[in-house]
């Protein structure tokens, strides 16, 4: 295997790993570049990249604009929402990401509940296993 970047071998042997949560959702936490991380949902029924509420995404220092665009979600249901961006680190990698944002206010939750939603825009190419026997979320690089 021929390494291109000094970091190439980092991306290949990337995994992330999450768990079921106490309601049956498969959640994995995302870590956000130059910040905090946060929970996210496992949604292969959402095809874009992340979706969250508004105050969310400005307090993990994402860009959020006025722009409108739909989100394909569970279901076949189209939701307009704002645009937004940032970076995250993904598989190994600093990655710029798409998000939608919700101007909603989030609803009161608990501390271990996500605030965002990984659709399959960001899951692609990956692997996804998700074993609810042993409650355990993986994704990872192909090879």
């Amino acid at each position: 295997m021929k390494l291109g970047s000094p970091y190439s071998w980092v991306a290949a042997l990337a995994k992330l790993t999450g768990s079921i949560d106490r309601l049956g959702r498969p959640v994995v936490r995302v870590e956000v570049s130059g910040g905090d991380g946060f929970l996210a949902l496992v949604d292969t029924g959402f095809n874009g990249e992340l979706i969250m509420a508004e105050p969310d995404a400005r307090v993990l220092g994402f860009a959020v604009s006025t722009k409108i665009a739909s989100a394909t979600l569970a279901g076949g249901q189209v939701q307009r929402l704002f645009e937004g961006t940032g970076s995250i680190h993904w598989m190994g990698a600093v990655r710029r990401v798409e998000l939608f944002v919700s101007p909603a206010v989030p609803a009161r939750r608990m501390d271990d509940d996500p605030i965002a939603i990984i659709g399959t825009r960001l899951l692609t190419p990956h692997l996804l296993l998700i074993d609810f026997a042993s409650r355990s979320v993986e994704i990872e690089t192909q090879g």
